[in-house]
């Protein structure tokens, strides 16, 4: 027992040891602040389905971003992959539990104070100072209607459905509701009282950018944090699925709509002062039209200080930083990190929990040890980790041969490279 015991104190000495000599304290504040931030949404849109589309070179826009920045992993954790507590996630950098929007049907206002815009207008002194604004492409999961709108519009019957492949209805502005009546104040009930403006309606990327770049002319001084979302990769994944061409045709217009937005940054003279993060609240079931176990979401930035992936916290927790805010003397505290500099050596190991309790064994303990030893050296790059996404990766080689999945079109097949 006593051996056990000075071999766990052994291994904690050395992880210590290791902590401080070859993991570099991440900075509170890195680069210059940049003027404008835009947070742009693509409802739904899986990460296998962006990397094929992006070895097949349909979405150019985006791509020329990542040219300038990076393609980051993000993976969405801590509550469902649903379209309420993941955007909820993705504009305060919290928990469920401090938002108090659990799921889609189990949901709150989020506290006033707790987004992205509050905290940047109290850290540069109000509204005056930083124009903040949404553009919604939905009435529901990204809304921001009282409890009396929400209970109006679901008692009255006069609301046309939007048909599915499958046969059944969908309500307008909402991707997934299954008839539940929601009677309670959206998320950004409260938000949207601290915005410039907060515009929610049905529409389709080709309305929503005109929308949205009407609100860049009228608020682009003397700064904006802006958030825009993109609904139409989610509603085409429940009306065809995820595996058809309908999918990657609504994804391929998510794209021209980034393209319209950046041309406009660059004919008004902002585009090098503008910060524009691209991402997704959740991916798609494979061979589906749902997205119950879809946590593949992304990151396309031009920041050039990002420089890895992690959570879907940590793309608002990154913003708040690039803009100087003190992420430290947030409260509730953040569950998310910036995505600048070298990350959290122990984010690699979140998943082994202390054997804790009077069955835990030095045994045990010991071996919790030695993963979180192993995990800081994969997180470093000092030992090689099992690649989680080779399955992904060979699907992607696959449609570069040629093999396409159900509902591509043949002219979509790759051209052969040409003989020398």
């Amino acid at each position: 027992m006593r051996s056990s015991m000075r071999g766990v104190a052994r291994i904690s000495i050395l992880v210590s040891l290791f902590l401080a000599l070859f993991v570099p304290a991440a900075s509170a504040q890195v680069g210059n602040p940049p003027r404008n931030a835009i947070l742009n949404s693509w409802d739904g849109f899986d990460r296998l389905v962006l990397w094929e589309l992006l070895a097949k070179q349909k979405l150019p826009n985006l791509a020329a971003i990542i040219r300038e920045g990076s393609l980051q992993e993000i993976r969405v954790t801590g509550h469902r992959t649903e379209t309420k507590p993941s955007h909820a996630e993705m504009l305060t950098g919290m928990a469920a539990k401090d938002t108090g929007v659990i799921t889609n049907y189990l949901y709150q206002p989020i506290p006033e104070g707790y987004t992205i815009f509050e905290r940047l207008q109290a850290h540069l002194g109000g509204r005056e100072h930083v124009r903040t604004f949404m553009v919604v492409a939905g009435i529901a999961h990204v809304g921001g209607r009282s409890a009396e709108e929400v209970r109006a519009w679901m008692e009255d019957k006069s609301h046309r459905h939007t048909p599915r492949k499958d046969g059944r209805t969908l309500p307008p502005g909402a991707d997934d509701v299954k008839g539940a009546k929601e009677y309670y104040s959206e998320p950004f009930f409260l938000t949207k009282r601290a915005l410039d403006a907060f515009d929610a309606d049905r529409r389709d990327v080709s309305v929503t950018v005109p929308v949205f770049l009407s609100y860049l002319e009228r608020f682009k001084s003397p700064r904006f944090l802006a958030f825009v979302h993109f609904s139409d990769p989610d509603h085409a994944n429940h009306m065809f699925g995820s595996d058809s061409w309908e999918y990657r045709e609504a994804a391929m217009a998510c794209d021209q709509g980034l393209g319209r937005i950046v041309e406009w940054l660059k004919k008004e003279g902002l585009y090098g002062e503008t910060l524009l993060y691209v991402t997704t609240d959740h991916g798609a079931d494979l061979h589906s039209h749902k997205h119950n176990n879809a946590p593949h979401s992304w990151l396309a930035t031009n920041d050039p200080l990002v420089t890895h992936g992690g959570i879907l916290a940590d793309i608002p927790a990154t913003i708040l930083v690039r803009f100087g805010v003190d992420l430290s003397r947030i409260e509730p505290k953040l569950i998310g990190s910036p995505l600048t500099g070298p990350g959290d050596p122990l984010s690699a190991v979140a998943a082994p929990d202390w054997p804790a309790g009077p069955l835990a064994t030095p045994r045990q303990k010991a071996s919790w040890l030695v993963r979180l030893y192993q995990g800081i050296l994969r997180h470093l790059g000092l030992e090689k980790a099992p690649d989680r996404h080779a399955s992904e990766r060979r699907h992607v080689r696959a449609l570069q041969d040629g093999q396409l999945p159900r509902g591509f079109p043949p002219e979509m097949s790759p051209k052969p490279a040409p003989q020398a």
